[in-house]
């Protein structure tokens, strides 16, 4: 498997980072850890000074010092206790995109004490920069950020205040930065609320080429219009992939689309343009490159951007076929890596195709396409539906008797795509592709698989932009649309800190939930069915199925008819 590559130079000063298992700067001692315990009202602030070994001891506080604290308004005497805090004498790998700013404390807070707590830690090196520092911890897999920290006045610290207490705690400064958050928004749709005041760049849908070369549709902008650089997305799926080969085809044509494009985003006032044409003929790979190059040409010429859009694959061999990646990558400004639709191929696709692309394109311009849907895989072959339809799915039931149903009976509520049998398996964590996922059998029998993208996928999808240091994400669905998954604290944590948040669902939420209106369930749900024990008197009643894929809850309501045997 090809490594990712690693182009930061080893940084100095207060940013510096420490080899995998190297010691701590300042000797290998005890570092004290001085807290004072405040109790006011119904919390304690507890404030730790972190210092380098020996320059205090448990006597450090003075009777002056405690006495001038203790003159705050409203504040109590200050009752000074001392407690030893170690220093990680073997220290986790630093990820590159961050450098050490102080020694890496292991923190214990003795019982009793509870929060929150104001950590400040000294610098290895002081500093006047105050740029990117942020307390992190180590969890014993990954750094964490724990937030910002605030540089003393003199430099020669930084704090923080928490809610609790850390098992260890360092501050780090960032050394990298991804500069781009783009979002592609579908006609009609307004961008998710969260993510309109992060976006760098907002791509709203609506453009589609016409077969003269002309463009259809509109390119609808969200009210009001945010403050971000708006780049239209022409967009042409599998369906209209002759008609864009013709107009690459023909001169007349090419040059006719190229105008249509510059007019109207100059009419548009708006800021680039999008291309989104994933299914090129590779006959047509010189005329595609023109395309771009003579569209990006007259863009530039009025400080408006091109960004364009390229499929890779599990073989690599992306550079082989439509998309000249050397001439594409000088002329676009943003390469948008879209990798295929099966999860099963994502890793390999990506570890494939990123050593060709990082050798004609610079990182900087290369952003990963990120999914806010479900991928299906049918007999029909791969499709698209939103989460909220996967899991509508997923929680489809039934009454696995035949009527009719008698006051009192037993009966068997069934989620039919979630049953736990010879072919479906319930709904569950993909630890192999990283992803929620369920199979069941449809009308024929015949598998039907089913990926649910969401925020934990996202965050392992985020590994690929950290490791190969590109320059960011393409979210190709960040409308409104609550069927869509959110992936914004994903790509919020990531952004923040530089490091993906690589956490699983909890796996209690993949179990089904089974609830009626009347009468008794029985047996365990997490084989994706229960006995229900009808009501003892006739009536219609609701059973609910609630299922998960550890992100968020959707159920499903089935009314079912009990009537006593003499009914007509």
């Amino acid at each position: 498997m090809p490594e990712p590559p690693r182009r930061v130079s080893q940084p100095q000063g207060p940013g510096s980072r420490l080899p995998p298992g190297a010691s701590q700067p300042g000797g290998s001692g005890l570092g004290i850890l001085l807290v004072l315990v405040i109790a006011a009202l119904l919390a304690a602030v507890v404030i730790v000074l972190f210092f380098e070994p020996g320059l205090i001891d448990t006597s450090f506080n003075t009777d002056s010092e405690t006495a001038a604290v203790s003159e705050v308004e409203g504040a109590p005497l200050l009752a000074p206790a001392s407690f030893e805090s170690r220093l990680m004498q073997q220290v986790p790998a630093i990820p590159d995109v961050l450098g050490v700013a102080s020694p890496i404390y292991e923190v214990k807070v003795p019982e009793g004490h509870v929060g929150p707590f104001e950590f400040t830690l000294r610098l290895t090196t002081p500093t006047q920069d105050a740029r990117n520092l942020g307390a992190y911890g180590w969890n014993g897999q990954d750094w964490v950020r724990l937030g910002d920290a605030a540089l003393s006045s003199d430099g020669i610290s930084a704090g923080i205040t928490l809610s609790s207490a850390p098992d260890n705690i360092a501050i780090l400064r960032r050394l990298q930065f991804r500069d781009v958050i783009a979002g592609r928004v579908p006609r009609g749709e307004e961008p998710q609320s969260i993510l309109a005041g992060s976006l760098t760049i907002l791509h709203p849908d609506g453009w589609q080429p016409g077969a003269d070369g002309s463009l259809l549709g509109l390119a609808d902008l969200p009210t009001p219009v945010i403050a971000q650089n708006v780049w239209p997305t022409v967009y042409a799926d599998a369906d209209q992939a002759d008609l864009v080969n013709d107009i690459l085809a023909s001169d007349d044509l090419r040059r006719q689309h190229i105008a249509n494009i510059q007019h109207a985003i100059q009419s548009g006032q708006h800021d680039g343009v999008d291309i989104h044409y994933l299914h090129v003929s590779p006959a047509l790979r010189s005329q595609f490159t023109s395309f771009i190059g003579e569209l990006a040409d007259r863009l530039h010429r009025d400080d408006r951007g091109v960004s364009v859009h390229i499929p890779i694959n599990a073989s690599g061999g992306i550079g082989e076929g439509a998309y000249d990646l050397s001439q594409l990558g000088a002329s676009a400004d943003f390469i948008v890596i879209e990798p295929p639709l099966d999860p099963t191929v994502f890793q390999a696709a990506t570890d494939a195709s990123l050593p060709t692309l990082l050798q004609r394109i610079e990182p900087n311009k290369l952003l990963l396409a990120l999914r806010s849907n479900a991928v299906v895989r049918s007999s029909a072959g791969f499709s698209e539906i939103s989460q909220r339809d996967a899991l509508g799915i997923a929680s489809m039931l039934s009454i696995r008797e035949p009527g009719p149903y008698l006051p009192g009976s037993r009966v068997t509520l069934q989620g039919n795509s979630i049953m736990l049998d010879n072919l479906a398996g319930g709904i569950r964590w993909d630890n192999v592709n990283r992803v929620t996922t369920f199979t069941y059998p449809d009308q024929t029998g015949a598998a039907v698989t089913i990926w649910i993208h969401n925020r934990f996928s996202a965050a392992f999808h985020l590994m690929v932009v950290s490791e190969w240091e590109l320059g960011g994400v393409y979210i190709g669905n960040a409308s409104a649309d609550p069927a869509n998954a959110n992936l914004w604290p994903a790509i919020a944590a990531f952004f923040e800190s530089g490091i993906p948040s690589l956490r699983l669902p909890n796996a209690i939420l993949f179990d089904p939930i089974f609830s009626v209106e009347g009468g008794e369930l029985s047996g365990n749900s997490g084989s994706g069915w229960q006995f229900w024990d009808l009501p003892s008197n006739a009536g219609d009643y609701r059973a609910q199925l609630v299922v998960s894929d550890g992100d968020v809850r959707v159920g499903h309501v089935i009314t079912v008819p009990v009537r006593a045997e003499a009914s007509e």
